[in-house]
């Protein structure tokens, strides 16, 4: 055994001892069992009495504040008519929310009532934030602590926090430990970004791993027509056929792993994350993942460097096999690119596909811009820069991104240092370091002050501000953002894999597009435009109207059960 075999060897190994300790973990909490038991009777409302009684054994960051921000921003917190019991019975109507994939109609709702700036309100909220101790987030989990969160809502506020105060509140330690995305040190997550961020350079990575992306988007329209030929009534669930297909080019592009173990874990893996197989699961896949990752031939600018000769295969794989990181970050890292690598770029796509489902003149539109793109190819592939040719398609995404942001929860931050946001009457209110935010997506992208008296409509023709849709330019490697529109949050820690999310939207986009025209199925039509407002557990995604309004999960899943997620639609072949 090489030098490297053995220290992947003992990585995989370590990274196993993780798993096992994190499937039957144990916090520092001295009854744990009672505990889980009564937060899971809580979250499923079954005994709110015992609910209090497990609050009055936790830690409260808000008892007995000099300084109280909830007293000066506007919220739930403040009504002791709706709420007489305060934070108790504000958390409970908010966690119910979340219960069932609402807590961004709910925040909205929040600002809409309590602030005077509506949806651009800042307003403060109860939060119970859980966590884990130890170096590098990867000891043990902390009991959960009572407090409270600002929600900013005002845009100037929302983009100068985002990029100043890069700390993260701790709430995705629990299952993501130090990875990139939850990481609290902002000198571990800075060393890990510009580690990782080779795997995602333009001319460095994506452009030479575009011919695998390339070659699965063309594979798109025959797996589609094998679907369809075995649908009973011509629909076929195109939310289920987005994730399998991101899931496929995450893997097969970005990690490396051979077609044959895509399709073996692809839909095991996103249904033990998604309540309907086992979450033990989750285990096995990412033990496998891992050693993929260690064992499979990738290489990249993360070891190779940009060179014009360098050979890239599964670059993201040759950035985490090189990274060196104390705690847990590997086990971190392969859970937050293996879901949310390829589970917001599917719900992207399923909610583009519902849109221009209801609006056929816009279809049309961009069929003909796709019919008219490959025309200008003369038979030869598409190449990454053709990709900026598509500029319609680029305003139907970016159109999409704005009215269903996919991760409509935005980031969650702590304040670094001493800073203000706006109160209600428009004068500075003091935010205390260590105060914990969340900078929403949901209330800018759906404010009628800050996009007009369509917000509510899918209009890819609005009035585009520069970097909304990179000037024009159809598509560029930097961040689209403004004030009042951040699909990939803000930088400097905004999505590290936003640009191969473009990519592989268009690619995918395009050869569907060329083949079929796409309708809703009466099911799906049947939808309350007021209450149709998407199911958001921690990615947001389209109520499946073909199911029940609640479904089961399997034993031992975080939730007894949940809203579905899907679409059904109709796609008929196009007569060219």
């Amino acid at each position: 055994m090489t030098k490297s075999e053995t220290a992947a060897s003992r990585r995989t190994k370590s990274i196993t001892r993780h798993l096992t300790a994190a499937t039957h973990s144990k916090s520092g909490l001295s009854s744990e069992e009672d505990v889980k038991k009564t937060w899971r009777n809580a979250t499923s409302f079954s005994s709110r009495e015992q609910f209090i009684k497990f609050l009055k054994y936790l830690p409260n960051e808000i008892e007995n504040l000099e300084y109280n921000v909830g007293v000066h921003l506007p919220g739930p917190l403040q009504d002791r008519v709706r709420y007489p019991n305060g934070w108790v019975d504000a958390y409970l109507d908010l966690e119910k929310a979340s219960y069932a994939g609402e807590n961004h109609v709910k925040t909205a709702e929040y600002q809409m009532t309590y602030g005077k700036q509506g949806l651009n309100s800042n307003i403060v909220v109860p939060f119970l934030l859980f966590g884990r101790g130890g170096p590098h987030n990867s000891g043990r989990r902390s009991p959960p602590l009572v407090t409270q969160q600002v929600i900013v809502g005002d845009p100037e506020d929302a983009k100068r926090i985002a990029k100043v105060h890069v700390t993260k509140s701790p709430n995705f330690t629990p299952f993501m430990y130090n990875s990139i995305i939850s990481t609290t040190d902002d000198e571990e997550w800075h060393a890990m970004r510009e580690h990782l961020v080779t795997a995602f350079l333009p001319k460095g990575s994506l452009q030479r791993i575009f011919p695998v992306t390339l070659d699965r988007a063309k594979f798109c329209p025959e797996r589609l027509k094998n679907i369809l030929a075995e649908s009973k009534d011509g629909s076929v669930n195109i939310s289920e056929f987005m994730l399998y297909e991101t899931e496929a080019q995450l893997q097969l592009a970005l990690f490396g792993n051979n077609r044959e173990w895509m399709d073996e874990t692809n839909q095991k893996f996103r249904m033990a994350m998604s309540g309907k197989m086992p979450v033990s699961y989750v285990k096995q896949y990412l033990g496998e993942l891992i050693d993929n990752v260690n064992h499979v031939e990738a290489s990249g600018p993360a070891t190779a460097g940009v060179t014009s000769e360098g050979e890239v295969r599964g670059p993201l794989s040759d950035a985490l096999r090189s990274l060196e990181f104390e705690g847990k970050a590997d086990w971190g890292n392969a859970l937050i690119f293996a879901f949310a690598g390829h589970d917001t770029t599917a719900h992207t796509l399923t909610w583009l596909v519902f849109e221009l489902a209801q609006n056929m003149e816009i279809q049309k539109r961009l069929q003909n811009e796709v019919d008219a793109f490959f025309q200008s190819l003369n038979g030869r592939d598409m190449t990454y820069e053709d990709l900026s040719s598509l500029q319609f398609m680029t305003k139907c995404v970016m159109e999409t991104l704005r009215k269903w942001p996919a991760v409509a929860n935005g980031t969650y931050r702590q304040i670094r240092f001493d800073d203000y946001v706006k109160g209600p009457d428009g004068k500075d209110v003091l935010l205390p370091k260590g105060t914990h935010v969340q900078i929403t997506n949901w209330n800018r992208h759906r404010s009628a002050e800050l996009w007009g008296p369509d917000v509510n409509e899918f209009n890819p023709d609005r009035e585009w501000r520069g970097d909304e849709i990179w000037n024009g330019d159809g598509f560029r490697a930097y961040n689209p953002s403004t004030e009042r529109f951040s699909p990939f949050t803000f930088a400097p820690r905004d999505c590290i894999g936003k640009n191969f999310a473009q990519m592989e939207m268009r690619a995918i986009l395009c050869y569907l597009l060329k083949d079929f025209t796409f309708e809703l199925t009466d099911k799906a039509k049947a939808f309350d435009s007021s209450k149709f407002l998407g199911v958001n557990y921690g990615t947001m995604g389209p109520q499946d109207l073909t199911e029940d309004e609640w479904v089961k999960n399997v034993p031992g899943s975080v939730r007894p059960k949940r809203r579905p997620v899907g679409l059904s639609v109709l796609p008929v072949p196009r007569n060219k």
